[in-house]
């Protein structure tokens, strides 16, 4: 799927297939509690680690002149077809939880021998929790893609935990264009239970696309009237200054 797309075009196609996959994961849980919270989350992070198209990659066909139009082709490409890459993971993943209302970032950060890595930080609770969903489709593909044997051991890490793998580097600022930021304050130093996590986990069914004939029914029809979200949130403050507002 080569041909060129126009950035409107794109944006209504994005929020279009956004809609679907949000219908098709039956998010109907009220975020209220953390429990409720963590298992919105771990639907959204499945959903991204199971469902990964290497050989049917989309392409938008257009120049990008700027970080946020790069930013923009790869969420395109993350919602249509995934391709399973960092960047787009960590986009796709990143985008779905802000359309669900969390705080959330992308993060950089480096392996043991140096080499760059995308992952994800969200807020539940009030803490922040680390997300690697390109290291969790590593090891679910090792396990033979078994939904039911999905491990979740890259979800809602703290710090001590994450550093295991990679070392946390930077935060990206929501203006692509403008320096990274520091980690909020409130970054978790340890993961959330694992007998909490596990329990949580046994609620969420196999959420392959290939495996659920019925994704198609959820598609919005197309005289669907576009909704224009905001590609880049316009907060000029820190995570950690939002953080603080939140509390006062």
């Amino acid at each position: 799927m080569n041909s060129k797309v126009s950035k409107q075009e794109k944006k209504r196609l994005i929020e279009n297939r956004s809609m679907q996959i949000l219908r098709f994961l039956n998010l109907r849980i009220k975020n209220s509690n953390l429990v409720d919270q963590l298992e919105i989350v771990l639907r959204l992070y499945k959903y991204v680690v199971q469902n990964v198209f290497p050989e049917e990659q989309v392409y938008d066909g257009v120049a990008k002149d700027t970080k946020q139009e790069e930013y923009l082709s790869n969420l395109y490409r993350g919602v249509m077809k995934n391709p399973g890459d960092q960047t787009t993971n960590a986009i796709l993943f990143n985008h779905l939880l802000y359309m669900k209302g969390f705080d959330t970032h992308i993060i950089l950060a480096r392996s043991k021998n140096g080499t760059p890595h995308v992952a994800n930080i969200a807020r539940i609770g009030k803490e922040y929790f680390f997300f690697d969903t390109t290291l969790e489709r590593s090891i679910y593909e090792e396990q033979g893609e078994n939904p039911d044997e999905m491990l979740f051991c890259c979800a809602a890490l703290g710090k001590e935990d994450f550093n295991r793998f990679y070392t946390p580097v930077e935060v990206l600022n929501d203006d692509l264009d403008k320096p990274a930021v520091p980690f909020p304050t409130a970054m978790a130093e340890e993961s959330m239970p694992r007998q909490l996590v596990d329990s949580v986990v046994k609620l969420i069914p196999d959420l392959s696309i290939e495996h659920n004939p019925e994704f198609d029914r959820f598609a919005l029809e197309q005289t669907t009237p576009v909704i224009t979200l905001p590609f880049k949130k316009k907060s000029k403050s820190r995570p950690e200054d939002r953080e603080r507002e939140r509390e006062d």
